[in-house]
């Protein structure tokens, strides 16, 4: 179920995390969503989308970023090799 509001990540294809902002059908009667896009240097980019290019994403942990150094700069749990 898409609603606006509802943080999405798009399943296949280019990488595109956002917030739902609008949900309307077409003319011909199919939905659409209006996502805005999170990642840093895109944020604010709206995209359509066909509601079976989405999905719920996960809920985002507070101070977590995956693949990142710590600042103290030793690597975090997600990136053990460096």
């Amino acid at each position: 179920m898409v609603r606006r509001g509802l943080r999405v990540e798009k399943i296949i294809g280019y990488r595109f995390p956002g917030i739902i902002r609008a949900v309307f059908r077409t003319g011909a009667g199919r939905t659409r969503c209006v996502v805005e896009c999170e990642v840093p240097g895109c944020e604010g980019m709206l995209h359509i989308f066909n509601p079976d290019q989405l999905r719920a994403a996960p809920k985002k942990m507070p101070g977590a970023r995956a693949g990142r150094k710590s600042r103290e700069g030793t690597p975090t749990q997600s990136d053990p090799g460096r």
